[in-house]
């Protein structure tokens, strides 16, 4: 039985014709901010929501800077646009916390890194690890030297002196991330960063964004999804239904081109199933989290119906693909076995899906094959059509 909850963010998420991107960039942006964790599946998650076009046309946009990837949230690789990466970070830069490391280590690493990517163009790990190893930063042989890398690193994305651009060789060299355009160009306005004065409409424009291009979201995923907390999370949802009333008019800054509204999810068990609109939420009911509440596009429930039968289709979608790792709760996807199947051992390694009716049907693992999820009742027509999909996804990708 198709699932109508997961198909609606199948829908915002760019996997049917009318919320497809014609470019890279424009698929990244619908979504603010894609899972980048694993380099060899972004050109199938892309390529998978792009009306026309393959890889190539991915690995293009980040030659050209016009998607990076950085660390602007979470804790975790996601992928921007050159638009939007900085006051993204700038935004969520907070929610860090200090290093454990001296500003003086800090400042160094980040000198000596700047002298590097100024030298090369755009430098890769082991280039900048052998600069601070020969500059006293790090010695090779301490146990703290992993930490001293990491570290190093994500402070030269988090404070935007660095980001992800041309890929080469297997990894995305660091660039300099100067030439992008800053933190005070959000329609947001000047000053978005935690303690200046437009922060809070900052996060607002975040939950906006992750709602229509995600959608639909609870305020539990949203604080999942940028590690801001729950309240914080709450109130810019809040907010951002409020101001996407005035989208296309007016004077309130928003991204999305037009509202978003409060639905309440429909259920069998514990997933759900579909939605129902529902009167604006002006306040926090049943609590900070608000469970059963959720946010999307307002016309997503027309986009579905005029959708039906491609977000119904099988879909072959990467490792860390959004449909999954976008979300804190995944119960209309699947269920805690097909949890189990998608990431077995629980340490972050995951799996691609073949998605159909808006369900995980199966995983395709390195050199296992097929793995079925639990009563999914397979026959050689089935099992023909998720090959066929998958050398399809491959083909696009090798484009």
């Amino acid at each position: 039985m198709p699932n109508d909850f997961s198909l609606l963010r199948m829908c915002s998420l760019g996997l049917v014709e009318a919320t497809r991107g014609d470019t890279p960039a424009q698929v990244v942006q619908a979504t603010l901010a894609m899972q980048g964790q694993q380099v060899s599946a972004l050109p199938h998650a892309i390529t998978a929501r792009l009306r026309s076009g393959g890889g190539a046309s991915v690995w293009q946009a980040f030659a050209e800077q016009q998607i990076l990837r950085s660390w602007p949230m979470r804790g975790t690789v996601h992928i921007s646009t050159r638009e939007d990466h900085h006051w993204l970070r700038a935004a969520l830069a907070h929610r860090y916390g200090p290093s454990r490391f001296t500003d003086a280590e800090l400042a160094r690493s980040a000198e000596v890194a700047g002298e590097v990517i100024a030298r090369t163009g755009g430098a890769t790990r082991a280039q900048l690890r052998r600069a601070w190893e020969e500059d006293g930063l790090i010695d090779p042989d301490s146990e703290e030297a992993q930490a001293r890398r990491r570290a190093f690193l994500l402070r030269l994305h988090i404070e935007g002196r660095a980001v992800g651009a041309q890929q080469v060789g297997g990894e995305h060299l660091i660039v300099d991330a100067s030439g992008l355009p800053d933190a005070d160009s959000s329609p947001a306005g000047v000053g978005v960063a935690f303690g200046q004065p437009n922060h809070e409409v900052a996060l607002a424009q975040i939950a906006a964004r992750y709602a229509w291009g995600h959608g639909p979201v609870s305020v539990a995923d949203l604080a999942r999804w940028t590690g801001l907390s729950l309240s914080v999370s709450a109130r810019a949802l809040l907010a951002a239904v409020e101001a996407s009333a005035s989208s296309g008019g007016g004077s309130a800054p928003t991204f999305v081109p037009g509202p978003l509204v409060w639905v309440r999810a429909l259920y069998e068990g514990e997933a759900e199933v579909g939605v129902e609109v529902c009167e604006p939420l002006l306040a926090r009911p049943g609590g900070v989290s608000m469970p059963g509440y959720y946010v999307m596009r307002a016309d997503l429930l027309d986009i579905l119906s005029a959708n039906r039968q491609e977000a119904e289709a099988l879909h072959y979608l990467p490792s860390f693909d959004e449909l999954h790792v976008g979300f804190k709760n995944r119960l209309s996807l699947t269920d805690a076995a097909g949890e189990k199947l998608i990431c077995p051992t629980n340490n972050g390694l995951f799996r691609p899906l073949c998605v159909e009716g808006g369900r995980v049907i199966a995983v395709n693992p390195v050199n296992k094959g097929l793995l079925w999820a639990d009563g999914v009742r397979v026959t050689e027509a089935l099992e023909a059509r998720v090959r066929e999909a998958i050398e399809v996804a491959r083909l696009r990708v090798a484009e």
